[in-house]
Formats: C-alpha cells, structure tokens, sequence
C-alpha cells in the first residue's frame, strides 16, 4: 500500500490516524517515569545491545529488523514544501504538532495480535533537534516489551550508513531494547540515550508519543550523524508492523529557533512556594554533594519541601536549612518525617493530625501546615514503589483516593474542613501502564472491593491539576535522568493539587545543565549541580491560596 503524506496543518494531524491535538491520549499521559528504581544508579544489564541485534562487521542489518516480506521498500516523492520545523516542547501535549511538521499514515489493524500497531508518524525539527511523533492503534509502552526499531536515514543516501529497509541508514534505534547504533563510520557504533540526548513522553504506556535526539550528535570518530538536513525514516518491528507501508517519510530539516522556557527563579508575592525532590539517598547528608544541595536550595528558596530518599538525614536535612534559608525573627523551620520521606516547611505544622494512617494510605505522608492564622494547607508527600512493581504502584493509588475520601467526608478517622486547600507531590514512580497515575489525578480506584468505589477528589468533583513544569532554559518536562542508565529521561516527580481552591502561578523544573554561565552566576549556581545532588530534578510550583 503506497504511504500517505500529508502536511499536519492541511489535514489536522492526519484526521481519524491520530487523536485531536486536544486529547492528550488518557487522563495520566503525564509522564512519569523513573524509568529505573532510585536504587538503579547503573545501567540495567539489558541496556546495552542484545547478541541478536549488534551490527555485524559490514553493517549489514540485524535479522530482527528486516522489513517484512510483503513490505514495498520503494521510495515515495517527498512532498514537503519546504523544511520542515517546529519548537516543540517534550511535554506529553501535543498541540504543538499542528503545524510545522510532516506525517504519514498507516493502516490500522495491519499489526499481527500482540505486537505494536502504528497509525501515523511525523518528523519535524527545530535547529538543534530532531522531533518523532509516533501513534498507536492501542496504548504501547515504548520503553517496554517491543522490538521497534527507528531508522534513520540523515543523508537519505542508501549507499552510506546501514543497508535496511531500504535505507542507508546512519541511526537504528531499538526502542524496547532501549539502545542503538551509529552507523557513519565503517562499522557500527554502539549508544545509549544519553549519547544520542534521546528522550520520549509520556513514559508510561499511550497512543500518542513524542520523541526527541539532538542534531550535533557526533561519533567516535568525529563523525557527525546528521551530515545535511534531507533525512528518510522508517519504523518497523521483526515480524509486525512498518511505517510507512511503502518506503520512507522523507523531509528536508529546517532550523526554526527551539523553544527555550524562560528562567526566572523569582517568586510571585503571596504565594507558597512548594518544593518535591528525591534527594537520591540521603544525598543532603553527603559530604561530596552537599555543596550542590545548598546552591540548588538557596537559588529556589522554598517555602515548603518534600523530600524522598530521605531515611536517615532528616534531622541533618533540617539542620542544612536553618543554616542555609535564615527565617524572621519569630519565624523557625520545622520537619516532619515517616520512613523516607520528610517534609520541611517555614509555616508550623498543625499539631493532633499524624504523620500517617498507613496501612489506610499506603506510602504517602500527610501533615498539615498552619499558613496563616485562619488558613490550613493540607499536604501529602508520596513515594511510590519503583519500577515493575505496577501492582503495588496501583495499590498505594487506590490507597490514597480511600483515604482522602475519609479525610474529606465527615466523621471520618480525621476530617478536613470543605474547601480546605490540599496538594499531593512526590516521586510517584510511574512507568508502565498509566493507571496509578489515572487514579492519583482524577479517583478511579481499580481494586474496588477492598478500597472502595473511589470519586474524584477535588472538592467541586473535578480532577487534581497538573501544571506539567517545563526545565528552565530548556524544552524538556522530564525530572528523572540518569547518563550511566539504558533509561532515557523520565517524568515521575510529580506536583498534583486541588485547583478548585488553589492556583498555580508558576512552575518548572530546574536542570542547572540547561542554564548559560550568565545565568548560573545571577543565581549562584554550578553547570554540574542538578546531576551531582541527585538523579531527579526538583519540581517547583508556586500556589496562591484563597
């Protein structure tokens, strides 16, 4: 079947191949995920390339990623009607690829049962990136169990690079196997993520993805992938699907400025700035990065933070900001701690609420803060279990919604007065499938029997709220990295709150690595400080309170 081009602008993304730039897939298409357990400070051993997919000595392609048999490798016209670009923001949304971008379809249903079933690809850029949306017929975890492989032609020669599909190829990336190789020298070179600056949101599974690698990526040799801006892309998977069906999507890549959240660390007047970071075992107790935490913290000067990974340093956690964040005469701050988790705050906790109910809340922390005189704010900081613990992820979910239900419904254990404002932040650990988070955000217990039915949890009967923070200085919501990992950036950390009663005047991620040297030193701040205190990025978000 011949592929189908098409400009996103003319037909709206495809029409019926991809769902409306409006409809963000399922409620939780927020990424998470850390895609690996704090714990996982090394790249799993399955990061690196499997037997069955390393490129022999001629380069020749890997017998998993041969085109299927019926597969029609001729190559269709461009028709492009110019470079394409786009500044698009990794985030999970994807109004952004309205214009701008160039897609083709495929039919649906043409995936063997079981395997991933694309609908549509589009490729733009910007000038220091290469942009893949990729939609499914069915939710599919990227990261997950699946054989999809990427290749990219990036000088849409078939005499140069790898010889598959078709293509030349000078990049094949097996997204399952979460690896790859450069193909511009006289052998294949192995990657990770980090090499290539590759990341995709959201993590955990959904219809709709957005991809993303940098265009100055060189090789070993020197060599850079991109050696012009005519590139041709494929997507297949050993024995499944392919997009397009006949040949490749081709676009030649324009050089539109990127998108770059504006940094400003400041603080609207009025509100509480709150904090959620994993500290990444006890790392504000480590004499070797401790310099970083007090930079970090100085630069964001927080009201209110929650940490994870917290065991043993809350005390010296406490310590480290009375030294470092001195409050007003009358003023002091105090924490509170339960297991791994500590919260900080410059506002009093309110006394007779406990620091658990656990097991009626699996692996969350609530403690109340006294604002102001005739004003509550009722927190919960969470970590949620790691990595393929889905299940217990989902119980401490349904656990949560059960026992703010009770908190807000009276003649409960504990009651919170209607209207009283809350928030629920933390490392949520959310990969895989999307439903802990789904029910985090809008009470959709799945274990009904034993947590009961749930119901949404904002107090006019709505969703929590995401801001979904941007990193400052960059295009990226991602909050979990990690170089050594096979794991490309993740979105886990998250801050959700009930807008019905607060409201989120600003928020963002802070990846000091983002910043120029003109705006780390207007705030105090080291190139190196974000990857040297921690593997996750602190969340800022400032709230108003009514």
């Amino acid at each position: 079947m011949q592929a189908l081009f098409i400009s996103m602008a003319a037909a709206a993304w495809l029409g019926a191949c991809l769902a409306p730039s409006d409809r963000h897939l399922v409620p939780s298409d927020i990424e998470p995920a850390d895609s690996v357990a704090p714990t996982d400070s090394v790249a799993p051993t399955d990061s690196v390339a499997p037997e069955d997919s390393a490129a022999p000595e001629d380069s020749a392609a890997p017998e998993d990623s041969a085109a299927p048999e019926d597969a029609d490798t001729s190559a269709p016209a461009d028709t492009s009607a110019g470079p394409v670009g786009a500044p698009i923001v990794i985030d999970g949304l994807l109004g952004d690829w309205a214009t701008g971008a160039v897609g083709v379809a495929d039919p649906a249903g043409d995936a063997p049962a079981g395997l991933a079933d694309l609908t549509a690809v589009a490729l733009t850029s910007d000038a220091d990136n290469l942009y893949l949306r990729l939609t499914f017929a069915a939710p599919t975890e990227l990261d997950g169990p699946n054989e999809l492989v990427l290749y990219l032609d990036t000088d849409d020669d078939p005499a140069t690079g790898w010889s598959a599909q078709g293509l030349g190829a000078e990049l094949t990336w097996n997204l399952g196997g979460r690896n790859g190789y450069l193909n511009t020298g006289p052998s294949g070179q192995p990657v990770q993520q980090a090499d290539l600056g590759f990341t995709a949101l959201p993590t955990v599974s959904a219809a709709d993805v957005e991809l993303v690698l940098r265009r100055d990526v060189v090789d070993a040799g020197g060599r850079p992938l991109f050696s012009g801006r005519r590139v041709a892309l494929v997507v297949a998977e050993a024995g499944g699907d392919r997009a397009p069906d006949a040949g490749a999507l081709r676009v030649t890549l324009g050089d539109v400025a990127p998108f770059r959240e504006p940094v400003d660390l400041s603080q609207p007047e009025g509100t509480v700035r709150v904090v959620t970071w994993n500290m990444l075992f006890d790392g504000i107790a480590d004499p070797a990065r401790v310099g970083a935490f007090e930079r970090i913290i100085k630069a964001m000067r927080p009201d209110v933070v929650h940490f994870q990974e917290a065991a043993v340093s809350a005390a010296s956690a406490h310590a480290r900001f009375v030294e470092w964040l001195p409050l007003p005469e009358g003023q002091r701050w105090s924490y509170r701690g339960l297991t791994d988790r500590v919260t900080l705050s410059r506002f009093p906790f309110v006394s007779g609420w406990p620091g658990s109910y656990e097991p009626l809340h699996l692996r969350v922390m609530v403690a109340a803060l006294q604002v102001t005189e005739g004003q509550r704010l009722v927190t919960f900081n969470a970590h949620l279990s790691c990595c393929d613990e889905e299940a217990a992820r989902q119980a401490q979910a349904d656990s949560f919604i059960a026992y703010l239900e009770d908190l807000r419904t009276p003649g409960g254990a504990v009651e919170m007065a209607p209207g009283t404002p809350f928030y629920l932040v933390g490392d949520f650990n959310t990969i895989g499938g999307p439903g802990p988070l789904d029910t985090l955000r809008t009470g959709a217990i799945a274990d009904a029997a034993t947590f009961g039915p749930g119901s949404a949890p904002d107090w006019d009967g709505g969703q929590l709220a995401d801001p979904r923070p941007i990193q400052l200085g960059g295009n990226r919501a991602t909050t979990w990295q990690q170089a050594s990992s096979g794991y490309w950036p993740s979105r886990i950390d998250f801050v959700l709150y009930a807008d019905s009663v607060l409201a989120a005047e600003r928020a963002f991620v802070l990846d000091t690595a983002r910043l120029t040297a003109d705006e780390l030193a207007a705030h105090g701040l080291e190139a190196g400080d974000s990857a040297l205190a921690s593997d996750h990025l602190p969340v800022v978000v400032d709230l108003r309170l009514p």
